[in-house]
C-alpha cells in the first residue's frame, strides 16, 4: 500500500505556541503494508518543511530561505531548518513535494481554503484511514524562555498548561475521526548547543557525561513522564482508538552517545560562529559570514536549534522501524 499525505486539508489546530502544520508526501516501503493511507503531521521547525517562509510578512526573510539551507539536499533552501531533509521525510521513504501553506488560524480547528474544504463526513472518514503525529511541538515553550534567562522552576510551570493543550488537541481530532494518533516526548533540550550556550558553566558537576546540562534534561525527563502519563489517560478515555506516547528522548541521547565514541563534532552546530558550541544568536546560520562546516553528516546539530539531515535520518529510523508493527503495519 503507497502511504501519502494529502495536500488539501480540512482543519487546523492552534497551540499554547502557534505550530505549523505539516503536510508531506511519502512511499512506503515496497515490502511494509500499513492500514492507511495519509499522514497529518502536526509540529514546529524540527519538521517543518517549508511552511514557515510562506507566513507573511517574516516568513520570507527566514534564514532557512538563504544557504546554506537545503545544501546537502536539494542543493538550494527550501524552507527546511536542516541542510537537507528533516524528520517527517524519512517516515518510511521520501519523495519531494511542492507545499502550499495557507495561513495560520487561531481557531481550535478551521477551514482553511473555502474552495478546497471537504465536508465533516468526508473529514472524518479522511481522518479514520490515517496516522495523526503530534511531534515534539512544545520544545519552544521551554527552550526559548530557558535560553531568554527564564529558571527551570518556572519554566515548569508552563507544562500543565501546555501537556494540556496536546491533549485537547488529540482529543478534537479523535472526536472529528482521527483512529490513529502519536504523541512525541520531547528530544533533550539540554544537549542543544542554543541551550549549552545561554546556559553555560564553568561548573563541571552542571553535565552529564554527554557534556549536556544535566538540570535541564531532569526538566525534561520529568515533564516527558507528565505527559506519557496524559497520552496513557488519553488512551483509556478512548479505547476503540489507537493512541501512543512516542519517545524521542532516548533515540537522541543513543545518536549523541555513538557520536562521542565515533569522534564526530557532537554538540557543536555545523552552521555558526563562536564559542564553544559553535553558536551565537546574533550570527545566526545563513547570516553574512557565518560559516558551515564541511561535511555535516559528522554533526547532529545543523544550525544550533535544529538537527542535521544525518542526525534526522538516524533518530527517526531509530523511532519509527519499531513502532510499524505498533500501527499495525506488516512486512510481506
Amino acid at each position: 500500500m503507497k502511504i501519502h499525505v494529502e495536500n488539501r486539508s480540512c482543519f487546523f489546530f492552534s497551540f499554547f505556541v502557534i505550530c505549523f502544520f505539516l503536510l508531506i508526501q511519502t512511499s512506503h516501503q515496497q515490502n511494509t503494508t500499513c492500514p492507511f493511507q495519509y499522514i497529518y503531521h502536526f509540529g514546529d521547525g524540527i519538521t517543518d518543511i517549508g511552511n514557515s517562509i510562506r507566513v507573511l510578512p517574516f516568513g520570507p526573510f527566514l534564514p532557512s530561505t538563504r544557504p546554506p539551507y537545503g545544501t546537502t539536499f536539494p542543493g538550494r533552501p527550501t524552507g527546511r531548518w536542516s541542510d537537507g531533509r528533516v524528520d517527517v521525510d524519512y517516515i518510511d521513504g521520501v519523495v519531494e513535494t511542492k507545499i502550499t501553506f495557507k495561513g495560520l488560524l487561531r481557531d481550535k480547528y478551521n477551514k482553511i481554503n473555502q474552495s478546497r474544504v471537504i465536508s465533516n463526513a468526508d473529514c472524518a472518514v479522511r481522518l479514520a484511514n490515517s496516522l495523526i503525529a503530534l511531534g515534539d511541538i512544545e520544545g519552544n515553550d521551554y527552550g526559548y524562555p530557558l535560553a531568554q534567562g527564564k529558571s527551570i522552576q518556572e519554566v515548569n510551570t508552563y507544562v500543565p498548561f501546555v501537556i494540556r493543550a496536546l491533549i485537547e488537541a488529540a482529543t478534537e481530532l479523535i472526536r472529528m475521526g482521527a483512529t490513529r494518533v502519536v504523541i512525541a516526548g520531547s528530544v533533550p533540550v539540554g544537549c542543544y548547543p542554543y541551550i549549552l550556550t545561554a546556559l553555560q558553566t564553568n561548573n563541571a558537576a552542571d553535565y552529564d557525561n554527554l557534556g549536556c546540562l544535566k538540570s535541564v534534561n531532569d526538566f525534561i525527563v520529568s515533564k516527558n513522564q507528565l505527559l506519557q502519563e496524559a497520552v496513557t489517560n488519553l488512551a483509556a478515555q478512548f479505547s476503540n482508538v489507537g493512541v501512543y506516547y512516542g519517545d524521542l528522548y532516548g533515540p537522541v541521547q543513543t545518536i549523541i552517545q555513538e557520536s562521542l565514541v565515533s569522534g564526530n563534532m557532537t554538540l557543536k552546530a555545523c552552521c555558526g560562529i563562536g564559542g564553544k558550541y559553535n553558536y551565537n544568536s546574533r550570527r545566526f546560520c545563513g547570516s553574512r559570514g557565518v560559516p558551515v562546516c564541511a561535511n555535516p553528516d559528522e554533526y547532529i546539530y545543523w544550525d544550533g536549534l535544529h538537527f542535521t539531515q544525518e542526525a534526522y535520518a538516524r533518530y527517526t529510523d531509530i523511532v519509527v522501524q519499531p513502532f510499524l508493527p505498533v500501527l499495525g503495519c506488516t512486512s510481506n
